[in-house]
This record gives C-alpha cells, structure tokens and sequence, in this order.
C-alpha cells in the first residue's frame, strides 16, 4: 500500500526551521581564517583567529552553544598563537567540544561575501602534515612508510568522550599517520580517533590517513572507534586511507557508527579495505544507509567491509569494483564472521575474491538480503561468488537462489562498469577499476547523474517493481508501479520509472487530488535542476512553465490508483470436463481427478500409459502488458520410475513452437507432495500453456492444479 503525505509535514517541517534559526540565533559565533589581518579574538572575519586551536581554547570557556566558522586554508593541530611555526607535537590533535560546531568552507576575509560557503570551492584543510612537506603517494599502501610523513599527527581529530552536539562539518581531514603504538593508542586513527564518543561529522573528506605500518597492529586508517563510540557520519566521503590491519576507512571496535550517504573509495587494508565492524553484536545498531564502496581494496579478506561478531544493517547501499587480492581470500565485497548482516535494496556488482566469495561470505553466522541485487562477481577458483547461510528474498541472484519471489536475470544496469588489466592479465595486483552507472535501464524513464536529467532507453529492467510490495514505495516518483524496485535506487527519487501508469505526477504531495498543495511544492523549487524531485512533473529535469502547465492541466482533478497487474488466466478444474479452456491431444490421456492441491474437489490428472500426452490452453491476451506470470501446482505419485515425467511448456507465437519451462521426474524430483511452479515471461503479449506427460502404466498418475497467469508491467 502506498503512503499517503500530506501538508502536516510541510508544516512539521517548517517549524523545525524556525526552531534551527532561533539556536543559531542564540548561539556565540568564533572566526577563524588564516589570511585575517586582525587584531585576532574572534569576532569577525576581519578580527578572526588565524588559528584553529586559538578559537577552540576561547569556545571551551565560553557558554554553550558555539559556533566556530572557519575559513578556506590549510590548519595544523601543532600550531596556536603562543607556538605560531608550530611545536612538532605529533600527539596535537583538534579535540572536538560538546555544544561546539566547527564548520568549515566559508570563503572568509577579503571575499565579496565572507560568509559564503562551498564545500568544493573554499575548501577547509585540517592537516596532519606538521612540516608542510608531504610527497604524493600513489599506493595507499606506501602512505606509513612515506619518509616526508613520519612528523605528522597521530591523529588529526580528536572525537573521545564527546556527545552529539559535539559537530565537525565541512572539512578535509588529511595526512594523519598514527604509525606509533597499540598501548597508548597511536596506532589507530590517522584521521579521526574516537574512544567512546559520539560526534556528529558531516560533509567532510577523510583522504589520505594511515594507521599502523606493515608488521604492526593498526586499525582505521581514517578513523577508529572503540569502546561504545556511536558518531554519526552524513555526506562524508573516505578516500585512499590505509591501515597495515583492519579497517581501511573505519574501523570501529565495540561500536556502532550511524552512516549516512557517505562514499567510500580506494581505501586500502589487509582486511575490511574500507570498513571493520568488530564485536559490535547486541549495541545500538551499526547502520550503513544510501552509501557507496568503490574499488576498495584488500590483502586479505574483505574488500569492502568486515563484519566480526557484529550486526550491521545495510539499506540503499552499492558495493562495486572491491576486491580482494591474496589467493585465499574471500569475501570481494563483504565478508562476515559470526555476524548477523542485514541488507535491503543494496546492489553488490563485479567485486572479486581469488578464492570464493567475490560477492559476500558469511561464515559461522547468517546475511538477510531483501530487494537486492547481486551480479557480475567474480566466482573465484571455487566457483562461488556468494557462500554460507542466507535468507534472500525478493532480489535477483546471479546463479539463482532459493527465497520468497527471487529472480536470475540480466538487471540491465545503465553501464556495467568492470575492470582493465592494465596491460596484464594475468596479473590482478595491477589491474584497475573503471566505475559503471547501476541505475536499471527503463524504457519510461532512468535518471542519468552525469546528464543530471531523465532519459529513456529501448527495454527496462527486470528488476524494476519487483521488489518486496509490502515495503513503502512513496519516495519513488511517478509512476512507481506501486512497488518497490530491486537495487541501491529502489525506494529513492533515483528509483527508475515503471512501465505501469500508475498515479499522476501533477500530484506531487500524494494527496489524493491536483491542488494547492501541489502548486506549492512547484513554487518552492521553482527553477532547481539537476537532481531528481517529484516536483519536475515532466521529468525533463528542471522545474519551470512546463510542469506547471501539466498541473494547471490536472488541478483539482482527483488521482486514482491505476492497476498495475490482471489476472488474466485462472482454473482449478472445478467447473466441468475442462470449462472451455484446454484441450486434449487424441490420447485422451487426461481427466478430472478428486487429488488437489488447493480448496476444492477437482484438479487436472493423467493416468495410464501415455506418450507425450498433452493438454493445452486457450491463447491467454495479456491485456497490453508485456510480462506474464505462470504459476501452478503439481504432484506425481511414488510409484514413478526414471523417464516419466510431466512438463510444462509455453507457446507466443500461437501454439507454433513450444518451450519447456519446468519438469517434474519420477524417481527424481519430490513425490507424494503437491509442488509449486511459478515462471514469469517477458516481452509478449499473449501466451499458450501446455502440460505434456509421459506415463508407462496404467496405474501410475500425477496432477495438475491451480492453473494461473497473472499479467502486469514488469
């Protein structure tokens, strides 16, 4: 069912705006930019500190709430007022503050407008990089051995102890090179170290920072957590960060990290290459939410994440190009120990282990997959790409998978992406990824991030409104098909459009009618492109006279839910000899029975010898849709010997040429129990159904029940 929204929200909405403003209002602000002329207390771009740690000394004592703006520029946790070339302290960290928020990328003194603020353009550097004389690195791997990185900061943020309103948003944080000891904690956390804190960091880059060096423990090459630390990260993105052990990215001991919408990339460690989940089962829970594990990789094990006696929960998430290099290792995207992983609407596309597992491994616990996709992985030299226990349902499986409504089919992903050997074959260590699109192509509309646009392709993905339709579908727009699609997009704005017309798109609020609500909503963004919302009516990728042409068109018109699926063809065999709906061939060999597979007296059966005896349906008209849905029961007794059987074939070209879709062997497949059969058909718009048996005596017989086509869009 889908979700109503209503113009409650809207207000909801804007009161939490005003409560924002009036904290900020309230709230003391500190300047910071390294280029102020001064005299340096604080209170103005012009007057601003021209070192980070300066404004965090005076925020300290000040009352609660404070923010601190930073200015674009390169800040060192060694350098304050008193020490202005720096004091070379590698333990000097930027400590975070409860009720202070840090916020970085404004365009500072000197600029037409000094309060402007761009992540990307004033870009905000807090740096490990204590002497200002780092060399580029092309490995990650060489970052702790890196001779011009051995001054620099064992941790460039300091999270321990904090709580939420402890805030870092929009910074760089880089070079941190915690190559130091496991017993005082410098091993750990390059970037960001956190020991039972719970900060929230938003819009920041973590790039480039170690922890441990070859030979020696370490752990979260960018940041590490330990004992119940719980930050939230929004927007976040972690590239090329090392660590000698686990975690490449994160790694988080004893806690439960909150991530949201954050990219991982080119994180390198000997295990969970981007991310380390240890000892983490039965906190609050480790969420990972609508983010993305690109070409991350793995000595040993786990080239996206590792998950030790943890239970992660994964939504929205794309695990592509992450592999593991050494020959015995497994786990190309995921890896988990003794761990309960639950993910939904995820997609885990052409990652690679040596051994098994390029996909997932799951030993010594269980993985929950729902909506998901999973395909293009290597299978390794033991021919799997997807091991251990799992409960898998309503997702597309390459290779199939046992579950509730699970499909094995090309998902027509926009550009598949994959891997160039670099020149080298048969040498994997030098091979390098080249990044795909995993949007599902759709005949009516995919959303291309590059174009910033919708556009339209020739077929659309079987995977589009095959997901779980219990699940709420409303943040997919119009038209959605009222059910969820498989895959990282499914349940987003980004979700591909359906082949159903379902809805109205000039109801933007999903209230039920074309009104002021709508108008609203269109005034609001007018304008806006480049990102997909419901409010581009004609889905050409920006708000403006066309779509309010299309609600002007629809107002006050009231939206009805359009059907999406018929029942086209159904039988039970219980409204005489065969009702007008099959045939016989001249064997005769087929009768009602009073054996059934569901309420009811009847079902179809055949019985005594037979060779190829058939019976065949009527052409069943799909109604205009182009996929059917076969399904059925059927049972053959115990006294079955090898070469008997019943199959089930289809004909769309008018009972021309015949398929075998399943078949149900005697001496071989499961006797004495009714079974399920359920095929689906793309591409048609009529279809022809036949049961054909072959039986060697008289007193042998098997059935048919509960014949049905249900025809719909995908």
């Amino acid at each position: 069912m889908k979700t109503k929204r209503t113009g409650t929200r809207l207000a909801t909405v804007s009161c939490w705006l005003v409560l924002a403003a009036a904290m900020n209002a309230s709230a003391k602000v500190i300047y910071v930019d390294a280029n102020a002329p001064g005299p340096h207390n604080g209170t103005s771009w012009e007057n601003a500190y021209t070192y980070l740690q300066d404004a965090l000394a005076d925020a300290n004592s000040a009352a609660k709430p404070v923010e601190i703006h930073v200015a674009q520029g390169v800040y060192t946790p060694d350098r304050h007022s008193s020490a202005p070339t720096g004091t070379g302290d590698r333990k000097a960290s930027f400590r975070l503050l409860n009720g202070v928020a840090i916020k970085g990328a404004y365009a500072g003194f000197g600029r037409a407008n000094p309060d402007a603020r761009d992540v990307g353009l004033f870009v905000t550097v807090l740096s490990g990089d204590l002497s200002g004389n780092d060399n580029a690195v092309q490995d990650p791997c060489n970052l702790p051995n890196e001779p011009t990185r051995a001054e620099n900061s064992y941790h460039v943020v300091m999270g321990s102890g904090v709580d939420p309103n402890a805030i870092l948003e929009g910074f760089t944080i880089t070079a941190g090179n915690a190559n130091g000891t496991a017993t005082d904690g410098t091993s750990y956390g390059g970037g960001m170290y956190c020991l039972g804190g719970k900060p929230t960091i938003t819009s920041c880059v973590f790039r480039e920072n170690s922890a441990g060096r070859p030979g020696q423990t370490g752990s979260g090459g960018a940041v590490n957590l330990e004992e119940y630390a719980m930050p939230v990260f929004n927007k976040c993105t972690f590239r090329r960060n090392y660590t000698s052990n686990t975690g490449g990215a994160i790694g988080a001991f004893r806690s439960a990290p909150t991530v949201n919408n954050c990219s991982f990339i080119e994180n390198r460690a000997y295990g969970g290459a981007a991310v380390e989940n240890s000892y983490a089962t039965g906190l609050w829970p480790t969420t990972f939410t609508y983010c993305t594990f690109w070409a991350n990789t793995a000595n040993g094990g786990a080239g996206g994440m590792f998950n030790n006696v943890s239970s992660p929960t994964l939504k929205n998430c794309l695990f592509a190009g992450n592999s593991v290099l050494d020959p015995n290792g497994v786990g190309g995207a995921l890896f988990n120990y003794s761990s309960q992983t639950i993910l939904t609407n995820c997609t885990i596309v052409s990652n690679r282990a040596l051994r098994r597992g390029g996909a997932m491994e799951t030993l010594g616990g269980y993985a929950t997959l729902i909506n998901c996709i999973v395909w293009d992985n290597f299978r390794g030299r033991e021919g799997e790409d997807f091991t251990g226990q799992a409960a898998v349902s309503y997702s597309n499986i390459q290779g199939g998978w046992g579950g509730q409504d699970n499909i094995d089919e090309d998902p027509l992903f926009a550009n598949l992406g994959g891997w160039d050997p670099n020149g080298t074959p048969n040498d994997a260590n030098d091979d390098f990824w080249v990044s795909g699109d995993y949007h599902l192509k759709s005949a009516v509309g995919r959303w291309d991030p590059n174009a910033g646009r919708w556009v339209q392709d020739d077929v659309s993905s079987p995977c589009i409104d095959t997901g779980n339709s219990q699940m709420p579908v409303d943040a997919e727009l119009i038209p959605n098909g009222w059910v969820i699609n498989m895959g990282a997009y499914g349940g987003t704005r980004e979700a591909s459009l359906s082949s159903c017309p379902s809805g109205n798109p000039a109801d933007i609020s999903f209230s039920g009618v074309v009104d002021i609500l709508d108008l609203m909503r269109l005034a609001s963004v007018w304008l806006s492109e480049g990102a997909p919302q419901g409010e581009d009516v004609t889905r050409d990728g920006i708000v403006n006279f066309s779509d309010f042409a299309i609600v002007g068109a629809y107002w006050q018109q009231p939206v009805s839910p359009s059907p999406c699926n018929a029942l086209v063809f159904n039988d039970s065999f219980e409204v005489g000899e065969w009702n007008g709906l099959w045939t016989e061939d001249s064997q005769n060999k087929w009768s009602r029975s009073t054996r059934r597979a569901t309420d009811g007296k009847y079902s179809a059966e055949i019985k005594g010898k037979a060779t190829d005896a058939t019976l065949t349906s009527i052409p069943i008209d799909l109604q205009t849709m182009p996929v059917a849905t076969v399904s059925f029961f059927w049972f053959i007794r115990s006294n079955w010997i090898d070469g008997e059987y019943i199959a089930f074939e289809v004909s769309t070209d008018g009972g021309t040429t015949w398929q075998e879709k399943a078949r149900i062997r005697g001496n071989v497949d499961p006797e004495e129990t009714w079974q399920f059969v359920s095929v689906k058909l793309r591409g048609i718009n009529q279809v022809q159904l036949r049961f054909k048996g072959k039986v060697g005596l008289s007193t042998r017989n098997g059935s048919v029940d509960a014949v049905s086509v249900i025809a719909s869009y995908h």
